[in-house]
């Protein structure tokens, strides 16, 4: 597809929510489509205005796929600690942002809520330098899990990050227990009900 007709394609796309509000993360995959490159920077720039807790972190979008994503922590003193160690509350807010931006591209973040009720860190060794979040899911998990969201409007996941040295070192895993929910779904009750 040519500029031109991207831009086109856009405008067009734009008319067609009505008005309503767009996520940039839905722009996201139509500038993918033109540029990859493009696109990564988008997420990585909206990113911070998305969230606005990592800004300063640094935070970009590396490889993105169909079923997988990775992100990049830079060496920067903001998310270190007292001792030079790359703070493990930044490890998981990266892990956090990798599983957002991946979920973000496969449900409308407009319209579905995405919550984190849980997660556990492992931390191998200390980590100085940059890091690396990479989350994959194969693909029969990801339609089961997206059919699931359809069908119940609802689904609860268990997503696990790895965290990776610049040099591919495993350096931590962080499980998150996260509820994908549609707006006006009712949550998934935690006991069950006896008549």
């Amino acid at each position: 597809m040519k500029y031109k007709e991207w831009v086109s394609e856009i405008s067009r796309w734009v008319k067609k929510t009505g008005g309503e509000l767009v996520h940039p993360y839905e722009v996201a995959h139509l500038i993918d489509e033109v540029s990859p490159w493009l696109s990564k920077k988008w997420i990585s720039i909206s990113g911070d205005f998305l969230a606005p807790h990592r800004l300063g972190m640094g935070l970009k979008v590396r490889q993105r796929s169909h079923t997988q994503i990775e992100l990049v922590l830079p060496a920067r003193w903001k998310n270190r600690s007292q001792s030079g160690r790359v703070h493990p509350g930044a490890m998981v807010t990266l892990a956090q942002e990798c599983l957002e931006i991946f979920w973000s591209g496969h449900v409308n973040p407009i319209n579905t809520q995405m919550e984190i009720g849980e997660f556990n860190g492992r931390f191998f060794q200390p980590v100085f330098g940059e890091v690396r979040a990479r989350f994959h899911i194969k693909e029969s998990e990801l339609e089961e899990n997206l059919f699931e969201l359809k069908k119940n409007r609802f689904v609860q996941l268990l997503n696990e990050v790895e965290i990776f040295s610049s040099q591919d070192q495993l350096l931590a895993l962080v499980s998150c227990k996260i509820l994908l929910q549609k707006q006006g779904a009712l949550p998934p009750s935690s006991s069950s009900e006896q008549s």
